[in-house]
């Protein structure tokens, strides 16, 4: 899965908004989302989290114009992966408006 969210603020300002979303997940979907973990340097990122108790695991990049998120998706979820690919999207772009 990759979605790319292109962004008009400011590189450091993208950088806190995204990690703060990082950290609202598990708040925002309490009993979907569980063990919310990323890794920071600079503006890139691993991640992982389970959601209704599967893995997922991947990488955010965050270049000057670009949100740039990677992920691997269980077998069992690549159904509902252009969903996903939407939520992402939508979250992302608002949180960079």
């Amino acid at each position: 899965m990759k979605v790319t969210v292109p962004y008009k603020l400011n590189k450091t300002e993208a950088v806190k908004r995204i990690k703060n979303l990082l950290l609202e997940l598990q708040t925002e979907y309490k009993g979907q989302v569980s063990d919310v973990k990323s890794r920071w340097t600079d503006s890139q990122a691993i991640y992982s989290f389970k959601m209704n108790g599967l893995q997922i695991k991947g990488t955010i990049l965050i270049n000057d114009r670009n949100v740039i998120v990677n992920g691997k998706l269980p077998l069992i979820a690549m159904a509902f992966r252009s969903q996903i690919e939407n939520i992402i999207r939508q979250k992302a772009t608002e949180l960079l408006k």
